[in-house]
């Protein structure tokens, strides 16, 4: 019989809060305090779990916090700058098809309207002890392009295509009530706001556009406005 020591009991219940437990788990803990208190266990045991979480790249340590670590960065723009992810994170099509374009996607992508547009819907999942599905992306790119890699995102494919080129981003951000989809593919709650990020990529005369729902406390967002920051930052321990 295996004998579990506090700090390792510790660290597991932790790791369940931050990836299965319905409610959000706090992106930065302050009080090393407030968890012994909690626990009824010593700082030390404390420290020793948050250590462990720290070993495995869960949570990373700044100016004396332990904050969630979105796995090191942005997964999107990991696979916009040919970057690897520092996790293997798993990607599932669940949608491929050619559509024409409409009045909006004509303005967006710079097309007529009427051509032909390459639409792919996917979802990512963190491989943890169970697949644990955090964001719902919808990239439209002109014209009809194929995604061959199996193990490699539709987006970083296309990247790939435009010979990873200076690409410039123009990003909206806000906070929405998750579509059907994101309540089915990544179990988003119907009662809780998903971030949505709408990105519109140039790349010389080339744009696509991706749009994502990501649950919010995966998601990366640089200077947020407060209710975005309020929402993605949940609680703090």
């Amino acid at each position: 019989m295996t004998l579990w020591q506090k700090d390792e009991l510790l660290a597991k219940d932790l790791k369940n809060r931050i990836f299965f437990d319905k409610e959000p788990f706090n992106q930065v803990i302050i009080s090393e305090r407030k968890i012994a208190h909690r626990y009824s266990v010593s700082r030390n045991t404390v420290r020793k779990a948050l250590n462990t979480l720290l070993n495995e790249n869960i949570l990373y340590l700044s100016n004396h916090k332990y904050m969630l670590n979105p796995f090191n960065s942005d997964p999107i723009y990991r696979d916009l700058s040919g970057i690897p992810q520092s996790k293997k994170l798993i990607f599932t099509i669940s949608n491929h098809k050619l559509i024409e374009a409409n009045k909006i996607l004509a303005t967006q992508l710079n097309v007529s309207l009427g051509d032909k547009i390459t639409l792919y819907e996917y979802f990512l999942s963190l491989p943890l002890e169970e697949f644990v599905p955090f964001e719902y992306n919808y990239l439209y790119i002109p014209g009809n392009f194929e995604s061959k890699k199996i193990a490699e995102t539709p987006l970083k494919q296309y990247c790939q295509h435009l010979h990873n080129s200076q690409i410039t981003e123009t990003q909206n951000v806000k906070l929405v009530s998750p579509s059907k989809k994101s309540q089915f593919y990544i179990q988003a709650p119907a009662n809780k706001k998903v971030v949505k990020r709408t990105s519109t990529f140039d790349c010389d005369d080339t744009k696509f556009l991706l749009i994502s729902e990501i649950i919010a406390k995966w998601a990366t967002i640089f200077n947020p406005n407060q209710e975005i920051q309020k929402e993605v930052n949940a609680f703090v321990e």
